[in-house]
């Protein structure tokens, strides 16, 4: 059987947090599930196809040991033969561990190989660092498969994500910023704009978005009440989640924020919202009501 050995430790003599157990294997198996849709090649509707691919693509643990917490997972189907692939939930874990094994391994040609497709990319990798242990974190991961030597479980650096992203002038942005709330005094002119601040009362940085309008490709949405966008930022870069219309995104610069998640409500709109009930299962159900709930008008973006 072909299997994947994870070890997760919290340093020498130190306790795991179960927590920390839970968000790496977790985001093992939902990183599993997106190479599923992307061997698959769902490009509309993967809604109706999600969950289906989920159960079929299932990462089982096959063994656990003492050693800090290490557990070896498997697929639990192997033989399974679907959209024309042979042994589609094997290919797919398969593809899905290689390009684990060449994050770590800093190869960025082997991840591309991977996941040619750029919009995948920026689809996949952001979600895969954001369980990865960082580099300065306190918990550390390490795989091996068969007899190989294991090696280090580590999120990908800002400059890497911004290359395999294929986002453009990366290196012209030598000043880092931060997403701040000023409160203080100020002079404006008859266009709102700041002339003269006179007087600076705090300055706190912001991990939270609270947004009521946003505009995508095509279209400007409207909430009520506002939604609450949390915002984490790990080696430079900033993932963005609203759990309640399962939303997570990405963005390294503060002023791609609002860019990325209208692109992301584009797209949840279109795979749950305008799906037909009979093409989703509960949990994309579950998605498509709290998005309909969430927004209170969408038009045409003006």
């Amino acid at each position: 059987m072909k299997k994947f050995t994870l070890n997760i430790s919290a340093g020498a003599n130190n306790p795991v947090p179960i927590e920390d157990v839970v968000r790496v294997l977790k985001g093992f198996q939902d990183m599993v599930t997106d190479f599923a849709l992307m061997k698959a090649n769902i490009q509309k509707g993967a809604g109706r196809y999600k969950d289906d691919l989920k159960e079929t693509t299932q990462v089982v643990i096959t063994g656990v040991r003492e050693s800090s917490v290490e557990v070896d997972v498997a697929p639990k189907e192997q033989d399974i033969d679907m959209f024309g692939v042979n042994h589609f939930p094997l290919q797919v874990f398969d593809s899905a561990t290689k390009t684990m094994e060449s994050i770590c391994n800093r190869d960025m040609d082997a991840i591309k190989k991977e996941i040619p497709d750029v919009s995948q990319r920026r689809r996949i990798l952001p979600k895969i660092n954001r369980w990865l242990p960082s580099k300065s974190g306190s918990i550390k991961a390490t795989y091996k498969t068969g007899r190989k030597k294991a090696a280090p479980l580590q999120a990908l650096n800002r400059t890497m994500m911004s290359e395999l992203l294929e986002e453009k002038d990366i290196q012209k942005k030598v000043i880092h910023t931060v997403l701040a709330e000023i409160k203080g005094i100020a002079t404006v002119d008859e266009n709102g704009i700041f002339q003269n601040v006179q007087k600076l009362i705090s300055m706190e940085e912001i991990n939270a978005l609270h947004i009521d309008k946003i505009a995508g490709s095509k279209y400007e949405y409207t909430f009520e009440p506002a939604l609450l966008f949390k915002i984490e930022e790990e080696d430079g870069n900033r993932l963005i989640h609203q759990d309640d219309i399962g939303l997570i995104t990405h963005a390294t610069e503060e002023e791609d924020l609002m860019e990325a998640i209208g692109i992301e409500i584009d797209f949840l709109y279109a795979e749950y919202v305008e799906e037909n009930d009979d093409n989703l299962h509960e949990t994309g159900l579950e998605l498509k009501k709290n998005l309909k709930a969430a927004i209170l008008h969408r038009g045409i973006r003006g």
